[in-house]
């Protein structure tokens, strides 16, 4: 079937689409034919602007008009290419694409979500070693640690603490939520886990930081930069003298204590708002199987 407009006629001779996993999403390639109504021929580059105006052909970036299932108000016009034909007759593929996806669970459209981990070690001075008093996750001071001191009295010995980083990154949409609203999810900077996150219990958590990075088209990619430390990001500190010596008794620390920057804390699962299907498929990463019907 044709479509006449002011100037043309065209008509639809098919669409290719491809459907993908999350991260993948959906393209679809739309093929039209298109004649000018006075028989002459057909300019393409000289008469884009016209063929636009008259929504023969799309603008970049708009959302694809056709019918083309649960896709169709996702995907948008991304370039197009086309070449002449015989009776003065131009042949355009349209492509469209989008990086929603429909989870099959829920009927619901996703963007791309995951998480990676990398092991690292940080280098730690220690005064004692068999401390009975554990990096306390709730505090920023412990009492005094216990423990036998090290060899050497007042020198420190560098102590491997074990660390792991995590990446949390999520796509959004800039037409939806745009850039200045992301902005928010700085919030969560420098602030310690307030509850169980990631299976990584209160206090042991770091958020570093937050980048939000334009990737393609309308998307954005949002990514918690967060810390895991095996002391709770404590340290041993030996308590000073009033003239900044360190209290020594017998040559060793008098009184060595676990202590860390001051931070105030966060409940991280809130960078899910409450999504408990986004957090579920985020941090499995992979959507099947369903979770059982309530």
């Amino acid at each position: 079937m044709s479509t006449t407009t002011s100037t043309y006629t065209y008509w639809i001779n098919g669409i290719d689409a491809t459907y993908g996993d999350r991260g993948v999403g959906a393209r679809f390639v739309e093929s039209i034919t298109i004649k000018r109504n006075d028989g002459a021929a057909l300019d393409f580059d000289s008469e884009l602007p016209t063929l636009q105006s008259e929504t023969v052909v799309p603008t970049i970036g708009s959302i694809y008009s056709g019918v083309a299932g649960v896709y169709g108000n996702r995907a948008r016009a991304r370039g197009f290419s086309a070449r002449t034909s015989p009776g003065n007759l131009i042949t355009v593929a349209i492509q469209y694409d989008t990086q929603y996806v429909v989870d099959p669970c829920d009927g619901v459209f996703r963007l791309p979500s995951s998480i990676s981990y990398s092991t690292v070690i940080r280098s730690s001075a220690a005064y004692r070693t068999g401390w009975s008093v554990q990096p306390p996750p709730g505090s920023d001071v412990s009492a005094d640690i216990g423990g036998t001191a090290l060899a050497g009295g007042q020198v420190t010995v560098p102590q491997n603490v074990p660390q792991v980083r995590i990446k949390a990154s999520f796509t959004q949409d800039a037409v939806i939520t745009g850039l200045s609203s992301a902005v928010s999810a700085t919030n969560y900077a420098n602030k310690l886990n307030s509850a169980s996150f990631l299976g990584v219990s209160a206090g042991y958590l770091l958020c570093e930081g937050v980048n939000i990075v334009q990737t393609q088209h309308e998307f954005y990619t949002v990514q918690f930069d967060f810390l895991y430390d095996f002391w709770a990001h404590h340290s041993q500190v030996a308590t000073l003298d009033a003239d900044g010596r360190i209290q020594t008794t017998s040559n060793a620390p008098t009184e060595v204590k676990w202590k860390r920057v001051e931070r105030s804390s966060i409940d991280f699962n809130g960078i899910y708002g409450a999504n408990v299907r986004l957090q579920e498929i985020t941090e499995r990463g992979f959507w099947l199987p369903c979770p059982p019907a309530p």
